[in-house]
């Protein structure tokens, strides 16, 4: 065993090779403007100051041993961040990982193949990027790089960016895409920094002191992490290390409008723009590849310290998509033994102008062509040509709208019998997300295209079955895979997807409750209170080599989220709206936004019509402890913010299915929503519980408030609880239908 103490004497005799002071491993760390920085001393990098050998230690001289039993102890009179960079080379590594995505980079495994100029194409604006890259006495360290879409942005960020990879230029590269879920704002700078610290050794130590420091950096605002991690390290080296950085590194944002957020994608613009604004020769340069978005055309008219290149459809691009056309026909030539003269000049003539220079058009017509399932490139080209002939007679000028078409046209080939199902996919895959914007967590339905199906109830052969005519325009990932990886995507009607969605997610609403949350006698209705610690749900599809519990749990909560977005905005769907007259609302835990949406129907009332219901008003009279209470208005003002303190019911269902829900509002600004089935008896505990929740929210405060201004009187419910004879059907009578209609149009208006 060797003493600790004699081993650290060592350490710092080996850290005076790099310029470290042997009596104390800490010596080097220097106070500055910036904070503790990891840095050599005076002179230049490896130089040893007043050393012309290396100085003597525990070891000098020593070789060919072994040190057995070594024992480490902990630290306590030697700590500090130069220490922990000494002693963990690669910690920053380890450190900042978890906070990246590392899918997004250039030569990300996760993006390949990548899109990428083909050869020979593209060759002005790649060499005029180069260009720029390589003058010292550039005018712009910042550039904007856009185009419409199909245009072939990203395959030219691919190429530049893969080109100064090779020169040892490129300092990091962030591809923003939706679908491969690369957009979340706040993986971009720890991104940015791993691979500034793979790349710049320098940097890394600086970083690696840093986070050392102050592991919470990672967790902070997304302005801090650029000036903590990226701003101020550089800032150093360019003062203090010049020969790190003699060089400027680049960095690349691909496909900046496909980050989450509006507001942040102005942010990350205006970061960059203050940086290159205020430290002009700075070691970093910038490239923003992105559509002109009107956000972004608007945040860079204000700007006017950076260069704007539009990626344009001209005369040479559209003579590069005709190379990229020639080479993939030629491509199919020699995989079907055809002949070289085919395809002839009228039709490549007609794809080329099809496409109008679009890379993306030309890419799916060649898939359309040469697709595998039907190995019949001529056929299939034949088909295309005769389809767009007859497009040209819709006077079509934009080729993407041309593209839409395509897409239909491949489409029309899935069998009818198969086509719902096919639709069903595509669309809740384009548009859940959207319509459940609120929730808390839809990723794993985007991140798995096994779990997407046990979503939409689909099993593994009818999802293969759906999709096997659209290999060509989708990426399909494989069974083995498919619990890890998505489906890529197309375009469906927004209202007919957002019915489905809806009906989708009332389904395993009833299911989950159904099975696992019936005993629930009295229901609070706040999402933060809804936990699924049950079983698998029954029916699901296709579950081999999966986490089942784990997807049913996300199911449940997903289904927990308010599923009426669509039907807040749109006319009545009388599809969907014999489907929720259907319900049995037993097995549903709902918020009841959709109420105006069935109102007419009697489906939903405030007034009681039958025995059913007027049990249902006692029950709530005994757990209100016999208070009155009002019938809802509409449109529905629960769960908005209201000052005020009110106690409001409803009745839904028909029969024996029917519930009562009644929304509770404190002047305190605390809310409550329940609900009971008419095959319920409010028990001792329910009641206490309820009286208990309204006494710590000074419900019967006000009360007695009100009491003693004399404005303490019975309300309209008392009228309405005594009818119990002759009244309507849930079907209503002519004057309550009147009623009822009266109260859904003011429903709508107020939507």
């Amino acid at each position: 065993m060797i003493v600790f103490d004699s081993f650290i004497d060592s350490l710092g005799t080996i850290g005076a090779w790099f310029g470290f002071n042997p009596r104390n491993p800490i010596d080097h760390l220097v106070g500055n403007d910036s904070g503790s920085k990891l840095e050599p001393g005076p002179g230049k990098r490896g130089e040893i100051e007043n050393h012309q050998s290396p100085p003597t230690g525990f070891f000098n001289n020593a070789n060919n041993f072994v040190i057995n039993n070594l024992q480490a102890y902990h630290l306590e009179n030697v700590t500090g961040p130069g220490v922990n960079a000494f002693l963990s080379g690669n910690a920053v590594l380890q450190n900042l990982s978890p906070h990246t995505n590392l899918d997004a980079v250039v030569d990300s495994s996760a993006r390949w193949p990548p899109p990428s100029c083909h050869p020979g194409t593209r060759v002005t604006i790649c060499n005029r990027l180069l260009h720029w890259l390589s003058d010292a006495a550039r005018q712009w360290s910042f550039i904007w790089l856009y185009g419409s879409a199909g245009c072939g942005k990203s395959a030219v960020a691919q190429t530049f960016a893969e080109k100064c990879l090779e020169l040892g230029r490129l300092g990091a590269s962030f591809f923003f895409s939706r679908p491969n879920k690369c957009n979340d704002p706040k993986t971009v700078i720890p991104t940015i920094a791993y691979q500034l610290a793979v790349h710049c050794s320098a940097y890394k130590a600086i970083i690696n002191s840093r986070l050392a420091d102050d592991p919470s950096l990672l967790s902070k605002a997304i302005p801090v992490q650029f000036r903590k991690l990226i701003v101020e390290p550089f800032a150093h080296l360019q003062r203090h290390d010049p020969e790190a950085v003699r060089e400027p590194f680049l960095i690349i944002l691909d496909g900046l409008d496909e980050c989450d957020g509006e507001v942040i994608q102005c942010e990350f613009i205006r970061l960059i723009n203050e940086l290159v604004r205020v430290k002009k020769d700075f070691p970093l340069l910038w490239v923003i590849v992105s559509r002109q978005e009107a956000h972004l055309q608007h945040t860079f008219t204000r700007i006017v310290d950076s260069d704007r290149i539009e990626l344009v459809i001209d005369d040479e691009c559209r003579d590069d998509v005709d190379r990229y056309l020639r080479d993939g026909f030629f491509d199919l030539q020699r995989q079907y033994y055809l002949d070289s003269s085919w395809p002839c000049k009228e039709q490549f003539d007609a794809v080329s102008k099809g496409g109008d220079g679009h890379f993306v058009f030309a890419a799916t017509a060649l898939g359309f062509i040469g697709d595998k399932e039907y190995a019949n490139p001529q056929k299939r080209l034949d088909q295309l040509i005769g389809f767009l002939e007859r497009v040209e007679g819709r006077s079509v000028t934009n080729p993407l709208t041309k593209l839409d078409l395509l897409y239909k046209r491949i489409l029309s080939d899935i069998p009818d019998e198969i086509f719902p199902t096919t639709w069903r996919i595509l669309a809740h895959f384009i548009y859940t997300r959207e319509a459940l914007q609120l929730a808390s967590n839809t990723d794993f339905l985007y991140g798995s295209a096994q779990a997407f199906c046990n979503f939409i109830n689909i099993d593994q052969a009818t999802f293969y079955n759906a999709l096997r005519q659209l290999y060509s325009v989708i990426d399909v990932p494989p069974p083995e895979q498919a619990a890890t990886t998505p489906i890529q995507q197309f375009a469906i009607k927004r209202d007919h997807a957002f019915i489905d969605i809806t009906t989708t997610l009332l389904y395993w609403n009833e299911v989950g409750t159904r099975h696992f949350h019936f005993d629930e006698t009295v229901m609070v209705v706040s999402h933060r209170d809804w936990i699924h610690n049950h079983a698998c749900l029954p029916g699901m599809k296709w579950t081999s080599g999966m986490d089942a519990l784990s997807l049913s749990k996300k199911i449940c909560k997903l289904s927990d989220w308010s599923w009426t977005e669509y039907i807040r905005e749109k006319p009545i769907d009388l599809g969907l709206l014999s489907h929720m007259l259907q319900l049995d609302l037993r097995y549903h835990r709902t918020e009841f936004g959709w109420v105006h949406f069935v109102l007419s129907t009697g489906f939903c009332r405030t007034k009681p019509s039958n025995e059913f219901d007027t049990k249902l008003l006692d029950n709530l009279r005994e757990m209100t402890g016999q208070e009155d209470f009002e019938p809802a208005s509409f449109p529905l003002r629960w769960v908005e913010e209201s000052s005020s303190q009110y106690r409001e019911f409803l009745l839904a269902g028909y029969g024996d299915k029917s519930i009562v829900v009644w929304y509770t509002n404190c002047d305190q600004g605390e809310w409550r929503l329940d609900r009971m089935n008419c095959d319920q008896v409010p028990s001792p505990d329910m009641i206490s519980e309820y009286q208990e929740w309204l006494r710590q929210n000074r419900w019967y405060a006000v009360v007695s408030e009100e009491s003693q201004d004399g404005s303490d009187s019975d309300s309209e419910t008392s009228e309405y609880y005594s009818e119990s004879e002759g009244l309507p059907t849930p079907g209503g009578t002519e004057t309550e239908e009147e009623d009822v209609s009266s109260h859904n149009e003011d429903s709508r208006e107020g939507d």
